[in-house]
């Protein structure tokens, strides 16, 4: 089978033969199916998201019949209460079971294969992001998992186990697991026993996920062990052992998760003294948000702290600067600016900063949003002095420096005006939190006009809500080019409005076709 053959279009082959050969055609499709298997043995074709949801429409085997049993049933009703009025309730009740099972695995076999973004897979993954509400497309949801397993995937059976993600009937995120269950035991129904095993998982928010094994037990057991390599402080149990962490209450669901955040505390400072006392020194700084810097820098605290900030939930930023800039691609780097957006697709926004040609701050630099496992690979190339993938890198005029409010004082903007129900209120100090919760009213509708301008009038951003005419925002921003000051004007939704915002705090905001130039008109009025 060719490799460009993929879905829908190997399934109407499959049913194209069937209708045309009818049983012969059996042999044909099963070699079909061995042949496209050796291109993609695990879906990664498709994307192994997808290609799991897609395999749900072997439900249908058993939901088409159990449809037409219902049909028959009440279509055989009138014959039966000619006979006796038992023989109708026999009948009808069979019919509405029936009916309402395959109806069932029908309905969940269609909506999972053809629509994908309301599949139970993709309600797994975006209800363990920070923000549900706001996760990206279903394309952008699987691909998170797809390339955690497609670079670090170890599949056992029906699981594949990555550096974040386990993807079972379910997908978990492995710094939310809590407990790590094999259940494999003989099991007796209607006087026959049959072999029982699965892999039970409960997260930070003790919903439970299961994933059956029907084959090699030694699989079962590989994959818990692998699991919990990758989550270190989730607890270990057997068969019916997950009801104790299941049925918590939420007191002693309180108390567990503080008990589990000091382990992973402890377990972290471990791990962090034994770099120091085991590693070399870097070359290197790494400096927090909060101005916390860190001169001995080893790869194991430059993990956690990538690792620590995504878990948060929050926005944070930190910058790794070397003791000389370093040259890479005809350039030389001074700083890189790393930014922790969770809950996006590509949740880290690298910012290489390129050393100024004379005094003062960098007024250029390469911007890439990527996903967490790229994100660890370019963090490593950067502590190693190693040049970095200059292949999806953005280059962008950085404003005041580049360096983000809430940082060192000398970076910080001059003002900041809020206008809401209160009235319009101006700060001349702040943080980049204040920042963060004016994007925030901007994306609500709490705030109908925010302005934000750097020291001595230099760059600023303006929004303003829209009326009942045009329920869209109007957005200014004057940005430095060639050292004069340009400034452009749009109109967008209060969401991308905020996402400017943001932007332009990164230093990354850069005016696309949209945005009119409205420089002339702006300094005349």
């Amino acid at each position: 089978m060719p490799r460009f053959l993929q879905w829908p279009w190997y399934a109407l082959i499959y049913v194209a033969l069937l209708v045309l050969l009818r049983l012969f055609a059996l042999p044909v499709i099963l070699l079909m199916v061995v042949e496209r298997r050796k291109y993609s043995p695990n879906g990664v074709q498709e994307g192994y998201c997808l290609a799991r949801t897609r395999k749900k429409l072997i439900r249908l085997a058993p939901g088409l019949p159990l449809l037409a049993l219902a049909v028959a049933c009440f279509w055989l009703s009138p014959y039966a209460w000619e006979r006796r009025w038992q023989d109708l309730l026999t009948v009808l009740a069979l019919g509405a079971v029936s009916g309402l099972i395959g109806l069932y695995l029908t309905f969940t076999a269609l909506r999972d294969a053809c629509f994908p973004e309301k599949s139970k897979l993709a309600a797994s993954i975006r209800s363990q992001l920070p923000y549900p509400d706001e996760a990206p497309p279903v394309r952008e949801l699987f691909a998170m998992v797809d390339e955690d397993l497609e670079a670090h995937g170890l599949w056992f059976g029906p699981v594949g186990v990555g550096e974040a993600w386990v993807l079972g009937e379910e997908a978990n995120y492995i710094p939310r697991i809590c407990g790590i269950y094999t259940i494999d035991r003989m099991v007796l129904r209607h006087g026959r026993s049959s072999r029982e095993m699965a892999l039970v998982l409960i997260d930070d928010r003790f919903q439970l996920h299961r994933t059956d094994f029907y084959v090699s037990p030694q699989d079962l057991k590989a994959a818990a062990d692998c699991i919990a390599l990758r989550a270190p402080d989730a607890v270990r149990g057997v068969n019916d052992q997950y009801e104790r962490l299941w049925g918590m209450d939420e007191e002693q669901q309180e108390q567990f998760l503080r008990e589990r955040r000091r382990r992973m505390g402890s377990r972290a400072a471990a791990a962090a003294q034994s770099d120091r006392d085991s590693g070399p020194a870097q070359d290197m700084t790494l400096t927090l948000a909060d101005g916390t810097a860190t001169s001995r820098l080893t790869g194991g605290q430059l993990r956690e702290t990538l690792a620590r900030g995504l878990a948060a939930g929050e926005e944070t930023v930190f910058f790794l600067t070397p003791s000389r800039p370093r040259p890479g691609g005809g350039e030389t780097f001074s700083e890189l600016e790393v930014r922790l957006r969770p809950g996006r697709d590509r949740p880290v926004e690298l910012l290489l900063k390129a050393a100024p040609d004379r005094d003062g701050p960098p007024t250029r630099g390469y911007l890439w949003a990527v996903s967490q496992v790229r994100a660890g690979q370019l963090l490593e190339d950067w502590l190693a002095g190693r040049a970095l993938d200059r292949g999806g890198w953005e280059p962008v005029t950085l404003l005041s420096g580049g360096r983000a409010p809430g940082g060192p004082p000398g970076d910080r903007p001059a003002a900041l005006w809020l206008e809401g129900p209160e009235g319009r209120q101006q700060f001349d100090s702040f943080t980049g939190e204040d920042l963060d919760l004016a994007a925030e009213g901007i994306r609500a509708g709490t705030y109908t006009f925010v302005g934000y301008q750097m020291a001595n009038g230099g760059p600023f951003f303006f929004t303003e809500a829209g009326g009942a005419s045009d329920g869209r925002t109007l957005v200014r921003c004057g940005i430095l080019r060639d050292g004069a000051m340009q400034v452009y004007e749009t109109r967008m939704s209060p969401r991308q409005a905020a996402g400017a915002l943001e932007q332009f705090r990164a230093g990354s905001l850069v005016p696309d076709r949209a945005w009119k130039n409205i420089t002339k008109s702006f300094f005349k009025d």
